[in-house]
């Protein structure tokens, strides 16, 4: 009799513990979930100061699209969240992709010059924080961080910095920075939610770091009707097998890699196009198509 009340403060205590850690991860997800939808986008980038007083504002621009963003894998502590543009006229894009992780350790950075390194942190610097790690058009790695949901003052946001590659606006045109140091918002609004960014362009040297200027990143996703997304999920629909499979082969690549670099092209051919190109390919067996997959992107890594 004298071990039951030690037995029930004992179980009340590890209940008390663990409750509001599951609790909150389950907050964390609602809110990553709720990302997903119909949306009616604006992308808007403008460069804002530089101390080089020599230095010119390239551009401020804002961008109209609608973007369909649907929860591609959902298990307990990872939510795969792929983003699908209708371009209208341009047709539909498979756009980018953000894997979240509950208490993930596991990262990568961007060091410039299209060169990456993957590196652990310690499990106590992650824990109750969801790591983003954020793929391009091709399924290939651009940045990863790790933070923690904020759901206070009626609130609810995440926000890192990390280092990128060139901004996808800059990177076929410009050569006068290397490194983009990337300060990520994303905060779940009344009408959908925002992407805030403050990010730097950085010219990255063996030695020097230098800021070429500073970038403010708007980036609205107010939700829509469904039904304006039915060309986006239909053409997921039919395109999702491949992609898996791309998924499949770049994580297999990339295993036991500690560093790794990508050409951006070859013979003037991006890495994406040809993937596409591939997509539209009929072949005999899914082997066949993996094999072709990996041709692929084993051209362009390094």
């Amino acid at each position: 009799m004298t071990q039951q009340p030690i037995i029930f403060c004992t179980v009340l205590f590890l209940l008390l513990k663990v409750t509001p850690t599951f609790a909150q991860s389950q907050k964390d997800a609602d809110a990553i979930k709720s990302m997903c939808g119909c949306f009616d986008v604006t992308f808007n980038y403008a460069e804002t100061f530089s101390n080089d007083t020599a230095y010119t504002p390239k551009y401020s621009k804002a961008i109209k699209a609608v973007e369909y963003v649907i929860a591609i894998e959902d298990k307990p502590g990872h939510i795969i969240l792929q983003h699908i543009l209708d371009a209208g006229d341009g047709g539909i894009i498979k756009h980018w992709r953000q894997d979240w992780d509950y208490e993930n350790t596991s990262l990568y950075d961007f060091l410039g010059d299209n060169k990456w390194k993957t590196y652990e942190t310690v499990q106590d610097k992650t824990a109750g924080q969801w790591s983003q790690k954020v793929y391009e058009v091709d399924d290939s790695p651009r940045y990863s961080a790790t933070g923690t949901w904020i759901h206070s003052d009626g609130k609810t946001y995440w926000e890192t910095t990390c280092n990128a590659p060139l901004a996808r606006r800059d990177y076929t045109k410009r050569s006068d920075y290397n490194l983009l140091r990337r300060r990520n918002r994303h905060e779940i609004t009344t009408y959908g939610w925002l992407h805030e960014q403050d990010n730097e362009k950085i010219l990255k040297t063996d030695s020097t770091q230098k800021v070429l200027v500073a970038e403010k990143g708007w980036n609205t996703y107010k939700k829509i009707n469904a039904s304006e997304c039915e060309k986006a999920a239909t053409w997921w629909k039919q395109n999702a097998a491949f992609w898996a499979l791309v998924r499949k082969v770049w994580q297999q690549e990339l295993a036991g890699r500690n560093e790794w670099k990508l050409d951006r092209k070859l013979d003037d051919h991006k890495l994406f196009d040809n993937l596409i190109a591939l997509s539209k390919k009929e072949m005999v067996e899914a082997s066949e198509e993996e094999t072709a997959i990996r041709t692929a992107i084993q051209a362009y890594l390094r």
